[in-house]
């Protein structure tokens, strides 16, 4: 359950017998992947150690009983720590650096190089495995190495392609204002709910057609337009704050299945404008001139 060190100096001692030494193996293996599937923050880097000392140590206790002979079995633990170290991180220089500072001896850099390499292509080719660190990126849907594309994804903020001409209005206008607002001409129409968060972003042409339409039948100033309910294609929104990348704004869209966003930026405790709107489309085109 610890970090098993002192477990990895018995095991150089030969204080541990075989079957010990298969418990610890598979023992240590299930509480390390559990541990790790749990999301407890723990390492991966003395598990491995431990993990390889126990194989090194039950093979060269097989070597002693096969040849009926006293060998080092110090030198397995070694070779079988760097070997799984190698082969779990996929780090074949920084697994032969932890054997140098482990022993100090030079002479163990040769069966080392052999045993790192070996570990190393057999995990990366025969069964297809990359390292640790990567595939847990992958379980969190992280791509590595990430594209060039999301790599300028990631670089540009979502104020760099957000779209500043808008206006907010309530979900019902006076006939006036909705006149007014077409006379302004902005490029968007973000809609506030009752609390005055933004609910779904509209295209100020489909209000121009509305208006057109029933031109004869809204002479009367006082008479409503509800902006929900008139004919034309209404977008959800969510909400991002300014300082956020377009990397980000792309995974929002993605998580909450929206089309549209509202960037705020905090200008006092609570205060957040609206400073902005961003579309899929605003995406696609910036991503489009980056590739």
């Amino acid at each position: 359950m610890g970090i098993g060190y002192d477990t990895v100096n018995q095991i150089m001692l030969a204080e541990v017998s075989i079957m010990v030494l298969v418990a610890i193996l598979l023992g240590k293996a299930v509480t390390s992947a559990a541990a790790v599937g749990l999301g407890m923050p723990v390492g991966l880097i003395g598990p491995s150690l431990v993990l390889g000392a126990a194989v090194g140590g039950i093979f060269g206790v097989l070597i002693m009983a096969w040849h009926n002979t006293d060998v080092s079995l110090a030198f397995y633990v070694v070779l079988g720590m760097c070997a799984m170290m190698g082969a779990v991180l996929q780090a074949p220089l920084a697994a032969l650096m932890a054997v140098m500072e482990l022993t100090a001896n030079t002479s163990i850099i040769l069966p080392a190089m052999v045993i790192i390499v070996v570990a190393t292509l057999v995990t990366s080719q025969v069964f297809k495995q990359r390292s640790v660190f990567i595939a847990t990126l992958n379980t969190l849907g992280l791509q590595y190495p990430p594209s060039p594309v999301t790599l300028h994804l990631q670089r540009a903020g979502v104020t760099a392609i957000m779209d500043r001409s808008f206006t907010r209005l309530p979900p019902r206008i006076s006939v006036q204002q909705a006149r007014q607002t077409l006379a302004e001409q902005p490029n968007w129409i973000d809609i506030e709910d009752e609390h005055g968060e933004p609910n779904a972003l509209l295209n100020p042409g489909d209000l121009a057609a509305f208006m057109e339409e029933r031109g004869s039948q809204l002479q009367d100033d006082e008479q409503e337009v509800g902006l929900l309910q008139l004919p034309g294609q209404r977008m959800d929104v969510s909400t991002i704050g300014a300082e956020a990348t377009v990397m980000q704004l792309q995974q929002l869209l993605d998580q909450s299945g929206t089309e549209a966003c509202c960037v705020t930026r905090t200008t006092a405790p609570l205060i957040k404008p609206v400073v902005g709107v961003v579309t899929q489309n605003h995406i696609e085109n910036y991503r489009n001139l980056t590739e």
